[in-house]
């Protein structure tokens, strides 16, 4: 029986395989980008790491909640917004 423990491990080495496959492709297209996996409050590690850096521009996916699951879970995105720590580009989700 695999453990939750496993299968976040195993998933998140699944996720920062993707990341480094995107990453890698642009990086050709000679574009300069900083690769960051951390874990904790996305909202709270994002705002922090901002601040550590000094970045001056963030860009963020827009997440489509309706009203009743804003409500009730929130959005991280508006979490940083409202913090205002850079300017911040909102890229639209294609559907």
């Amino acid at each position: 029986m695999v453990s939750v423990e496993q299968e976040h491990k195993r998933d998140m080495e699944k996720r920062r395989a993707e990341l480094h496959k995107i990453i890698g492709a642009e990086k050709e297209k000679g574009l300069n980008i900083k690769e960051f996996v951390k874990e904790g409050n996305p909202s709270d590690v994002i705002l922090k790491l901002i601040k550590e850096i000094n970045y001056d521009l963030l860009i963020l996916r827009m997440h489509e909640q309706n009203p009743l699951e804003r409500m009730l879970v929130g959005g991280g995105n508006d979490e940083i917004i409202r913090a205002k720590p850079c300017s911040i580009f909102l890229v639209k989700q294609q559907k």
